[in-house]
């Protein structure tokens, strides 16, 4: 078996999922002659080769992670073949062959753009699609947490908290620059965002939760946060430049 583009333990260890998933197909890839079932081949890589047992439940994740996002795919002819043989796909050949840097700088540059807040949500993403709908309810509840802790409003939740929060003129969140169109347009912000996106499974079934919505709606999410705590800075500002 080639040991050419094989990941290391310190990689093993460290890359996240979806990483590791991404740094496992170059190697893949020269090694599919072997015909054999892919977690028999990282099992080999982690016993025979880097002697460390502990590492097979994250590369048996990152095979699983690249199944789910169609770069691998079981094996069939005709009907017939063993199904635990994983091949690469046309994508996975695509991400490899064309473009794999811009595959990888994609999905790097998101986790970038996540905010600190939320590392939690976006790794429940790597838990599994099943997960999808708890990362999505992670994420907009820590905006809703968020939002009290700036706003020390107290006795309110969800909708009711974040109207209160933003109410023009005198919320606590409120910019009393904004005109009051603008006001109320960010209070519908995060009104929709507590009362429509925080709740996913409560009106939609988790096999309709795709991981690239849900990723798309941490980074909203993120964006949410950040405007949260611009206008607690603004806030706070304006009270100590009256004290």
């Amino acid at each position: 078996m080639n040991m050419h583009d094989a990941p290391s333990a310190k990689q093993i260890e460290e890359l996240s999922t979806r990483e590791l998933g991404l740094a496992l197909l170059p190697w893949f890839a020269r090694n599919e002659r072997e015909s054999r079932p892919m977690k028999d081949m990282a099992r080999w890589l982690i016993e025979d080769t880097l002697h460390n047992p502990t590492l097979y439940e994250p590369l048996s994740e990152a095979i699983d992670y690249l199944v789910r996002e169609g770069l691998l795919v079981h094996e069939l002819k005709h009907g017939y073949g063993d199904s635990r043989v994983l091949r690469l796909s046309r994508l996975g050949r695509q991400v490899l062959e064309a473009t794999p840097q811009e595959y990888v700088f994609s999905d790097t540059r998101a986790s970038e753009l996540v905010h600190p807040r939320l590392k939690d949500a976006l790794r429940e993403m790597d838990r599994g699609f099943e997960h999808y709908a708890d990362a999505q309810f992670k994420g907009f509840r820590e905006v809703e947490i968020a939002v009290r802790e700036a706003s020390r409003i107290e006795g309110k939740v969800g909708v009711e908290l974040v109207r209160a929060a933003f109410a023009y003129p005198d919320g606590p969140l409120t910019d009393p620059g904004m005109l009051k169109p603008e006001a109320d347009a960010l209070a519908h912000l995060y009104a929709g965002a507590m009362g429509y996106l925080k709740n996913p499974p409560s009106h939609r079934r988790v096999d309709e939760i795709d991981g690239k919505r849900t990723l798309r709606l941490i980074l909203f999410a993120s964006e949410l946060l950040s405007i949260v705590e611009g206008h607690a800075l603004l806030r706070r500002a304006m009270r100590e430049s009256v004290t």
